[in-house]
């Protein structure tokens, strides 16, 4: 359970519900870039997430879904902390957890109802509340975008108890997504450093348990 509440802590960490920021009145550089991978994502037929703790090194979730015709979605949903290892299966009608035990979910997970990590909200990014923001070239050539995000508003609105709150967004020099990283400064001054990856982008036609 203890290992269970702290990967379902980071999960929480990427998935902010913020139902009210202020409007800045400059957009940060990268904008619509970001933006536009945010919708590309949105539209997914199919596809991996990989959530890395880049303090450990250990992949701690991949999301694997895809879309039946007819809508429906299919996912599964795999944790591990490098020892232990737990996934939750939806099949389109049940969710089914890694000791075999079957819930009936009240609504379907389907395209206009998508389990939230499928449809990109993983992947963080609040303009109006970033503080500082800046764009460089790494060593491969990469476009990079850093976002320093205003703790203070952040704290306010999710609850949190965050230093230092900052997102990096990579792209190729075609323009193609490569990883976002997300790395936060506890009170305590303790760094946490996460790294996302989307892999098999309408590539995932079966999930094999």
């Amino acid at each position: 359970m203890k290992i269970w509440n702290r990967l379902k802590a980071a999960l929480i960490g990427f998935v902010f519900v913020i139902t009210a920021v202020s409007c800045g009145a400059v957009k940060p550089t990268g904008t619509d870039r970001v933006e536009a991978f945010l919708t590309e994502a949105s539209g997914f037929n199919s596809g991996r997430y990989l959530i890395t703790n880049l303090n450990t090194g250990v992949t701690e979730q991949v999301f694997s879904f895809y879309f039946e015709s007819d809508g429906t979605e299919r996912f599964l949903l795999e944790l591990s902390d490098g020892v232990n290892y737990s996934y939750s299966y939806y099949n389109g009608v049940d969710l089914t957890n890694s000791a075999g035990e079957k819930t009936s979910v009240n609504s379907s997970y389907t395209r206009e109802n998508p389990y939230p990590m499928g449809d990109g909200s993983l992947l963080f990014y609040v303009p109006e509340l970033i503080a500082e923001s800046r764009e460089f070239t790494d060593d491969a050539d990469n476009t990079v975008f850093e976002y320093i995000y205003d703790t203070e508003q952040l704290n306010t609105l999710s609850n949190t108890d965050y230093n230092e709150f900052m997102t990096v967004w990579v792209f190729n020099n075609k323009d193609e997504f490569v990883l976002m990283s997300r790395s936060i400064t506890n009170k305590d001054g303790m760094v946490e450093i996460y790294q996302m990856e989307v892999i098999d982008v309408n590539g995932v036609f079966e999930i094999i348990l």
